[in-house]
């Protein structure tokens, strides 16, 4: 079922990669039911060759132990890296990316901050090299946090020596997820200042599903890398499925020079 779906749209965006940037809330849907198969079928109407996705559980009782992130990605038949930005015990939260394409994972940690609130809850991120259309891509992904202060500094953490700023300045890289940050605010200032900003404030809003009001999730792009596409993913499933809805991208490697 999902490879016939994504087999159509890939001969529509031969030489393009289509990203995905989701938080899926636990797969908890605004109709209280969870639902990992739902989240998948919501992927696969946006035929995506790379997924970040946030908000993920990993032997979770409040999700009968399911890990979230490999369930997802073995409907889509991806590959797929997850990294617990929280961890109680056995149980885990965090983040993931799945990838259509080989994929490396090059690192996965903690990002500095702790929200106020829920308690303790940690922030972190993943770093992936993708081979794609005769191209290296560097994915990245995260989940800030609530607090103002806190997002600044998770920011800069970002942006610094241990994470992108690692990168070659030629290379494609493309920084994704859910920033706490509408367009125009603080953190989201800082990180458009130093990296590419490339979906457009007018591609639509990601938050509360159901009557999206503002875009807390985005896309940022360095290096040798073209837009070719920018939306918001709505239909009658995600804005059910999430409390967020995905953000799409496509890109393809710009030439050098």
């Amino acid at each position: 079922m999902w490879g016939a779906v994504s087999e159509i749209s890939r001969v529509e965006k031969e030489g393009v990669v289509r990203i995905v940037s989701y938080n899926v809330h636990a797969a908890v849907g605004i109709d209280g039911m969870r639902s990992e198969q739902r989240v998948a079928e919501v992927l696969a109407e946006c035929a995506p060759d790379v997924v970040a996705l946030q908000e993920l559980d990993c032997a979770r009782r409040r999700s009968k132990g399911v890990d979230q992130a490999a369930c997802i990605a073995a409907w889509l038949e991806m590959e797929s890296h997850f990294h617990p930005a929280y961890e109680f015990r056995t149980e885990k939260f965090g983040d993931a990316i799945l990838s259509r394409h080989p994929m490396r994972l090059v690192r996965a940690g903690a990002l500095p901050g702790r929200s106020c609130w829920p308690p303790g809850e940690r922030r972190g991120a993943l770093w992936v090299e993708i081979q794609a259309e005769g191209a290296l891509w560097q994915v990245f992904n995260t989940h800030f946090g609530l607090g103002r202060s806190e997002r600044q500094v998770q920011a800069k953490a970002l942006a610094g020596p241990d994470w992108v700023g690692r990168t070659t300045p030629e290379s494609p890289t493309v920084i994704c997820g859910d920033f706490n940050s509408p367009p125009g605010g603080v953190v989201h200032g800082y990180l458009s200042a130093r990296w590419r900003e490339v979906v457009p404030v007018d591609a639509g809003k990601t938050f509360p599903s159901r009557y999206p009001l503002v875009r807390l999730d985005h896309f940022f792009a360095r290096g040798r890398i073209e837009l070719r596409g920018a939306h918001v993913h709505q239909s009658a499933l995600s804005r059910v499925a999430s409390d967020h809805l995905p953000l799409v991208a496509e890109f393809a490697p710009a030439p050098g020079p």
